[in-house]
């Protein structure tokens, strides 16, 4: 059974409506001395309700619209300035509210700051093939277990570090020097249920074109393909003009690659997209990425040993939920 302490007083105090000044005068006489900043945290620890907000200088009737309208601003647009949204309820309304007011309400609400993240886009016109794809594999229950999905990366050389150590009042040094044009590696490779493939690094500056995309499949990818599934494995791909041309579809009918039908704009749904993302996460993390030759060597330290045949298959089962999603918006693309 437990045990009532003058903290649980506290949250009932604030449910029945009593300000911390009332709440804190209330501790007194039971021989709590408390201030109001200390009642503010056990509130918080303790996730009792906070009183609802409610601005004096907004009329009574017209402060749920308002507070709806500033609700579904932010839904249309993540980035809505409150300035902008301050007039237009001047301007249906008939209210004028401060900008602070509004800050008060949206946090009322529940929005809070979080940061930009950037992702890909896919254009109306690209969203009903995803749709159709991912709706047909779904059904089809497609598994993937026999399928190599294969994608090209640039992983750039950089310092890294968030925090520099200086002298007091030496802030000269807190600007860090960065190139223009850092050094960069080209990276080919793939996954699949057995495992990854051997990985191509090119050399710096080198363009995937046709040509280079072909000798990649004729290096590296048709010994493993042969290696690992007996040649009876499918090329997964993005639409890469090197991927589609007419003389890399002549090579493959050639050597008898079979390839598979990919949605255009679909990073979100192949995943070796996620491997590359955790390998840079561990480049970055492990201070690999400081010169070219460090790079190199932590990029092959990574696919040999940090991706194992376990990691490859859990982001191919991860296909099944992001093709969910896609269906579930209708094509839109998917951010994790």
């Amino acid at each position: 059974m437990s045990v009532i302490t003058w903290k649980d007083d506290v949250v009932c105090w604030r449910e029945e409506g009593l300000s911390y000044e009332e709440i804190r005068k209330k501790c007194l006489t039971i021989g709590i001395k408390i201030t109001k900043t200390r009642i503010g945290r056990v509130l918080s620890k303790r996730y009792c309700n906070k009183k609802v907000y409610k601005p004096s200088s907004i009329s009574t009737d017209k402060f749920l619209p308002i507070k709806e309208y500033i609700k579904n601003a932010y839904l249309a647009n993540t980035q809505k300035k409150a300035s902008h949204i301050v007039d237009e309820i001047e301007e249906n309304f008939n209210e004028k509210i401060t900008v602070a007011v509004l800050r008060r309400i949206r946090i009322d609400i529940g929005f809070e700051t979080a940061n930009r993240r950037y992702g890909h886009s896919v254009r109306m016109a690209k969203r009903e093939p995803r749709y159709t794809f991912c709706r047909l594999h779904l059904n089809l229950g497609t598994m993937f277990l026999t399928h190599c999905f294969t994608d090209e990366s640039i992983v750039q050389s950089c310092v890294t570090g968030r925090y520099v150590y200086i002298l007091k009042g030496d802030n000269s040094r807190r600007v860090q020097p960065r190139h223009k044009h850092p050094a960069k590696l080209m990276i080919w490779g793939g996954i699949s249920w057995e495992g990854p493939t051997p990985l191509a690094i090119l050399r710096p500056r080198t363009k995937v074109d046709g040509g280079v995309y072909q000798s990649i499949l004729h290096n590296v990818y048709l010994d493993w393909a042969q290696k690992t599934y007996g040649g009876k494995v499918v090329l997964v791909q993005d639409n890469a003009p090197s991927h589609v041309s007419e003389s890399t579809r002549g090579y493959m009918q050639m050597e008898g690659i079979q390839t598979m039908e990919w949605p255009a704009e679909s990073p979100d749904l192949n995943p070796v997209e996620m491997a590359w993302a955790h390998m840079k996460q561990w480049l970055q993390a492990n201070n690999k990425t400081g010169s070219l030759q460090l790079l190199r060597d932590g990029i092959n330290e990574w696919w040999t040993t940090k991706l194992t045949k376990y990691h490859c298959r859990r982001l191919i089962l991860r296909m099944q939920k992001q093709m969910q999603k896609v269906v579930e918006t209708k094509g839109a693309p998917v951010y994790d």
